[in-house]
């Protein structure tokens, strides 16, 4: 109450924060990058995998279809073999995603107590991841499911 403070200028100075939070809008821009670019990577790489796998498959493959199952129940098939994979895949990648995820928190000057990977999170991966892994095997089996079963056992000869 003693200080008179029509006596004094008071400006807001935040040339430092203006500069540290677009610092951090970039860092958080460059991360969403890096996470579409990586997704993309991997997508494109397990398709190139599974239609390797198709590929060599492609005997057994003319066969069901020769037999009568339908192209959908060959699709499942796949679709099952890789969600067999998953199923193993996901709660591995889960448990080494805290050490992992804390190895780079402190590369972005948090600590690893403060970057928490929660169920939550895990569940979104694990949907969206199952949805892309689909939709791999389906674009996989697209090139080898267009042929007729005669076709494709010719080709094998």
């Amino acid at each position: 109450t003693s200080i008179d403070w029509n006596s004094y200028y008071l400006t807001v100075n935040d040339e430092v924060y203006e500069r540290i939070s677009s610092s951090l809008s970039d860092t958080g821009t460059l991360i969403t990058t890096l996470i579409v670019v990586i997704t993309v990577v991997s997508m494109v790489l397990i398709i190139l995998i599974l239609s390797m796998s198709v590929r060599s498959r492609k005997r057994e493959m003319g066969i069901l279809l020769a037999v009568g199952i339908a192209k959908p129940s060959v699709i499942l098939q796949y679709i099952l073999e890789i969600a067999l994979i998953a199923v193993v895949a996901f709660p591995l990648a889960y448990l080494s995603s805290r050490q992992v995820a804390g190895t780079l928190g402190t590369l972005f000057g948090k600590t690893a107590e403060n970057v928490v990977v929660t169920p939550q999170h895990f569940a979104l991966v694990a949907v969206i991841g199952g949805i892309l892994l689909i939709i791999a095997v389906i674009v996989s089996c697209i090139p080898a499911l267009r042929f007729k079963p005669k076709q494709i056992l010719s080709q094998m000869e």
